[in-house]
């Protein structure tokens, strides 16, 4: 039908759709599952997973096929689904820009201090130190990961997210500084 295509060819055609498209769930399927979802630049700053109805932003499959296209979308997922650890690697794991915020961020407190989730996170995006808990801050591979990372992406610095003990360990501080 006519809101099928549309929001095949833009997914930010949720956003004028009415209250019961946006709570249709083949609809804002096939708006996840469209090229245009994915957020691709600083010029798209709002997901278009933000019009989806509240209720299909707890639908694991329809989550979970947004944060595979848009990792920022984990931000307009329910509470629950934020929890979802699955959910959340997901999102980490599609990451792609390390210039933007990571989806790290929009995860539940408890999975910020998941060291698998910590890990894969810094990983994609060295600067997502700053979302993980203050456990992981101060784990030697995880920030380890991270500055390692971030020499691929100059000019940024996971360094100053790490903790104090961290930021005074020998291996660590070489790594920052390109010399390990």
């Amino acid at each position: 039908d006519v809101v099928s295509v549309a929001v095949s060819r833009s997914s930010l055609a949720l956003e004028r759709a009415s209250t019961e498209l946006q709570n249709d769930r083949e609809v804002v399927l096939t708006a996840v599952k469209s090229e245009s979802f994915r957020r691709t630049s600083f010029f798209k700053p709002v997901s278009p997973f933000k019009f989806v109805s509240q209720k299909l932003r707890g639908d694991r499959e329809v989550v979970l096929t947004a944060v595979r296209r848009d990792p920022l979308a984990l931000q307009y997922a329910s509470a629950d689904l934020r929890g979802d650890r699955e959910v959340v690697l997901a999102a980490v794991r599609a990451q792609t820009s390390t210039y933007e915020p990571g989806p790290l961020q929009f995860a539940s407190e408890e999975l910020r201090g998941d060291r698998e989730v910590a890990l894969v996170a810094v990983t994609q995006n060295p600067l997502a130190l700053q979302h993980t808990s203050a456990q992981r801050r101060n784990d030697r591979e995880v920030v380890l990961t991270a500055v390692r990372a971030e020499r691929l992406v100059p000019g940024q610095g996971p360094f100053v997210f790490a903790s104090p003990e961290m930021q005074g360990d020998r291996e660590v501080t070489l790594s920052a500084v390109g010399r390990d």
